[in-house]
């Protein structure tokens, strides 16, 4: 009799722990059943200030990415959770169980795996510290998944966890990374108020929250403060601020920031250099930008499409167009493959061209040399390119290939791999 009523509560409380595995942020996730929000100031002022007050952090439970999730996902990260509590023998979650899944956190790039590790690691029994959630809120950083970041970190402080700098600062790289900036001020608002100290990877996240949000004049206003404090700024703070000067089109502080940075010793990088080329835009500095691209060779540094294409665009504001035809050739000769962007700069270069010279001897062999149709120079087309021993032709009245973005300095690659 005692055996039968042992083997009938295991089986029950196996029934019990494959039902508690759930989707987070779903309706029938455990912990949404008290949901608080986060909630943000909705004004925007002129200026910020790191240490100014603000209302109390509250947290809102996360929704699916896209809005309500499809079934077909959710029944995949169930299975997906179902599957390594298997793995586990369908037990708590030992120690050695514990290591192998923060190593899966740290390593996959799959972000419905990442979101089935963390529904393993919060209900496999065992007690999370400061330093699991920090490692949870890192990996959510990867994929900018701020909701399930202020998720998570609502969760840490309901199970007492107090959160320090570091934690702090992972669920503000989340939030930076998206471009909450709201969320991200009141974040860092709030790790002051507690007495935590932030340090330059706080601001850094703070900055790069700002700029993705619109936010660029705040942004400066961070890097101000943080130099009146006197404190320490790393090359990734220093080139967050040298993009936050190319959303405005303040070109004359980004290469004030650039001689700051070699100064100090700092090598910018080739994204800092790119937001200062783009910077030079605004008021068609194309003198700056091609000087900028000697400088990069100066540094090791071997300018990319995006440094070219800034010193295009800034040659086109100032309607120098030798000047973008030159760049064209220099591109190419660097062994990079011309965009469709590239295309078009040149394109419209040499119609310009056409009107203030005519077609000239000088024009005639630079079509030849690179290959460009003489078509282009009609208004018929749009562009009808010769790359190699492809005609790429697209006529104004008919099917014609979709535009690629244009082109941006690749500070964001750089803000996602911090």
């Amino acid at each position: 009799m005692r055996r039968q009523l042992t083997a009938l509560a295991l089986c029950c409380s196996a029934c019990a722990v494959q039902a508690f595995v759930v989707v987070p942020g779903s309706s029938n996730h455990p912990r949404s059943a008290h949901p608080t929000r986060f909630t943000s100031s909705s004004s925007s002022p002129s200026t910020f200030s790191a240490s100014s007050p603000s209302r109390p952090l509250f947290l809102q439970p996360a929704r699916p990415r896209g809005g309500s999730s499809s079934s077909g996902s959710s029944s995949q990260l169930f299975m997906l959770a179902g599957g390594l509590r298997t793995q586990m023998g369908g037990k708590g979650t030992s120690t050695a169980d514990k290591a192998s899944l923060f190593q899966t956190l740290r390593t996959t790039r799959s972000e419905d795996e990442v979101l089935a590790v963390i529904t393993q690691l919060e209900e496999g029994g065992q007690e999370l510290n400061v330093k699991d959630y920090t490692s949870i809120l890192a990996a959510l950083k990867r994929f900018k998944n701020w909701k399930q970041a202020l998720e998570v970190f609502g969760r840490m402080r309901e199970n007492g966890v107090e959160p320090n700098a570091i934690t702090y600062n992972a669920v503000m790289g989340a939030c930076g990374a998206a471009g909450r900036w709201k969320e991200t001020q009141e974040l860092f608002q709030t790790m002051t108020r507690r007495g935590l100290r932030p340090d330059a990877v706080s601001f850094g996240s703070l900055m790069i929250g700002l700029v993705r949000g619109g936010q660029w004049e705040q942004a400066l206003d961070v890097l101000g403060e943080m130099k009146e404090k006197r404190m320490e700024i790393t090359e990734g703070v220093y080139t967050t601020g040298i993009t936050a000067c190319e959303k405005g089109g303040q070109w004359v502080l980004a290469l004030e920031l650039l001689r700051e940075m070699h100064l100090k010793g700092i090598a910018p990088s080739l994204f800092a250099y790119n937001a200062a080329i783009f910077a030079c835009r605004r008021d068609k500095q194309w003198v700056q930008a091609t000087a900028l691209l000697g400088e990069m060779r100066q540094d090791g540094l071997i300018p990319d499409r995006n440094s070219y294409h800034g010193a295009m665009a800034a040659c086109e504001e100032a309607e120098m167009w030798e000047g973008v035809m030159d760049l064209y050739e220099e591109l190419k000769a660097m062994s990079l493959e011309p965009s469709r962007q590239s295309y078009e700069y040149v394109t419209r270069a040499c119609r310009e061209y056409l009107t203030t010279h005519g077609e000239d001897e000088r024009l005639k062999n630079y079509l030849k040399l690179n290959k460009i149709s003489p078509n282009v120079l009609t208004d018929e087309s749009d562009v009808i390119f010769l790359a190699g021993a492809k005609l790429l032709e697209f006529e104004g009245g008919g099917e014609s290939l979709e535009s690629e973005p244009e082109e941006q300095p690749t500070w964001m690659s750089f803000a996602d791999d911090e």
